[in-house]
């Protein structure tokens, strides 16, 4: 629903209640019961018509960015859907999915740029770690610490905001943003994260470009040329307009072919997310907590929402 038969549906529901009401008063028997009814009814028709588009949005949304690597598809979709939302409060959960679509793109500035224009208020908290947590990919992309720094602050200060249902998503995210920020420190500890994190097979290539990327910086800073060249060598082969390949087309150091990398979702051998020859641990780490952003940004904001 857009702006304009927004406004036509609150019309003509309006002039709906108000001939009822005048009905009732005419013949002098008010049934302000069947107002409420009608008024609830009327509520829950308009409620029903703005959310419905919502979820068929958000799985669009997520194909588009984590299966199809069309990114610029999705910021388009996104900006329409911001600029026709008939609410503030839906731009505002659109403009999510923009600064998202931006950062993904590899846009980094344009997207923390979008993400500080959001108006919190009109968000469930839950939207508020998504919008942090890629403000600080971006600020990390951009080497922005300071903003990289803050933001981890505000992070965590939404822990006591944060229901029980979320607050796993929460630790993932501080956990795999502050072994990024860290890395150079203690960058064993950074790949234990990434592994625990990404390294596993939920049916879409940005989930593993993103592993590939993220170990790739690992032994960068390890300075193992060959190992970060055949991460790097995985994501460029597959990346489409995915933010990753762009980074790691500055990285690549040619010591691999990445024709060598295409990745078969058919094959079985592809199955484990692992490169050709890489040994998967005897005891895997699991996914304690899901730092993806599928969960989240398909759940309609709620600010009934029971808080600890």
């Amino acid at each position: 629903m857009n702006k304009k038969n927004y406004k036509i549906y609150l019309i003509v529901i309006g002039l709906l209640l108000a001939g009822f009401v005048a009905i009732q008063l005419i013949y002098d028997k008010p049934g302000w019961i069947w107002v409420f009814l009608a008024s609830g009814a009327a509520y829950l028709f308009i409620k029903i018509k703005i959310n419905a588009p919502i979820q068929s949005f958000a799985n669009k949304f997520n194909m588009l960015v984590d299966y199809d690597l069309k990114i610029s598809e999705a910021i388009d979709m996104a900006k329409e859907h911001a600029e026709e939302a008939p609410t503030k409060n839906l731009e505002a959960l659109y403009q999510v999915y923009l600064g998202m679509g931006q950062y993904y793109k590899g846009n980094y500035t344009e997207a923390i740029k979008t993400f500080n224009l959001i108006d919190l208020n009109r968000l469930n908290v839950v939207y508020h770690i998504l919008i942090f947590a890629h403000i600080c990919y971006a600020s990390f992309e951009l080497g922005d610490w300071d903003t990289l720094d803050s933001t981890i602050e505000r992070m965590h200060n939404l822990e006591p905001r944060v229901s029980k249902r979320y607050k796993g998503i929460l630790f993932g995210y501080l956990e795999v943003l502050e072994s990024t920020r860290d890395m150079e420190e203690d960058p064993e500890t950074y790949k234990e994260i990434i592994e625990k994190h990404f390294q596993n097979n939920d049916g879409y290539i940005a989930t593993k470009l993103n592993y590939h990327y993220r170990m790739a910086l690992y032994y960068k800073v390890k300075n193992f040329t060959q190992e970060m060249d055949e991460h790097l060598a995985f994501v460029i082969a597959n990346g489409g307009e995915h933010h990753s390949k762009k980074q790691a087309l500055k990285l690549f150091q040619d010591s691999v072919d990445p024709d060598d990398y295409i990745y078969d979702p058919e094959s079985d051998e592809n199955d484990d997310g692992l490169l050709p020859g890489e040994k998967e641990d005897e005891e895997p780490l699991t996914l304690e907590a899901d730092v993806t952003s599928e969960e989240i940004i398909e759940e309609e904001p709620d600010e009934d929402e029971e808080k600890e």
